[in-house]
């Protein structure tokens, strides 16, 4: 089964009918590395999004959409997530030690509220910036 990232890659390639052989060339990787991250087997490159964004012609708002998925993807595909505390500010970073000290504790309802808070905050921006106003 795909990623999250694979399956908008994959997407995203189609539209512009792109080949995995020429993806993988641009990317100067095998094809089969480029399935393998597809697939999930293998983490996203950091600068992946940014080189497909460059290859595809695509807009922001897909390279923000590859950015979040590959960020997903790689995170379950390594089983870790890394960012850097140095560029929040003194109240994100305490917010996100707490909330990575708290999550296992965290009830299935408070995570659904959560994440639906997130969402919510993204679709609003999405739409905002797609001038739906």
């Amino acid at each position: 089964m795909l990623s999250k990232f694979g399956q908008l890659v994959r997407t995203l390639r189609l539209q512009k009918s792109v080949l995995l052989s020429q993806m993988a060339s641009d990317l100067e990787v095998s094809a089969s590395y480029l399935s393998a991250v597809e697939f999930g087997r293998r983490a996203v490159p950091k600068d992946w999004p940014e080189k497909i964004t460059a290859i595809l012609e695509l807009g922001d708002t897909e390279r923000k959409m590859l950015e979040d998925a590959a960020l997903s993807s790689t995170a379950k595909s390594t089983g870790v997530i890394k960012f850097e505390l140095e560029e929040l500010n003194p109240l994100q970073q305490e917010v996100a030690v707490e909330f990575a000290k708290k999550i296992g504790v965290l009830t299935e309802i408070d995570l659904q509220e959560i994440k639906n808070k997130l969402l919510e905050d993204r679709y609003s921006e999405q739409n905002w910036n797609r001038g739906s106003r």
